[in-house]
């Protein structure tokens, strides 16, 4: 694997070590083309969200966007945050 992708062998045991943390930001951050996370300012949203949303997929419940920002609303309005859940956000 190392020679196939120009790596050392270190990289590719550091990479391998740590892929469900690098598949799990890539997949929070949407099609993965950003290069920085900008997702600061919303994780006291996002983190419970995502576990909704793994929770409500589970039992097989369809989710749309309304959904998620209704859920997102009554998790913001739990914490007291000042969140608004734009088509922006929900993109992301």
């Amino acid at each position: 694997m190392a020679k196939r992708s120009g790596c050392g062998k270190i990289q590719i045991a550091q990479i391998l070590a740590r892929k469900d943390i690098i598949l799990e930001e890539w997949t929070s951050n949407g099609t993965g083309s950003h290069k920085r996370n900008n997702n600061e300012k919303f994780e006291k949203v996002n983190d419970p969200l995502g576990k909704w949303h793994v929770k409500t997929r589970g039992a097989n419940i369809p989710v749309d966007g309304p959904l998620l920002k209704e859920e997102a609303r009554l998790i913001e309005e739990q914490l007291g945050e000042t969140f608004k859940g734009t088509d922006g956000w929900l993109a992301k």
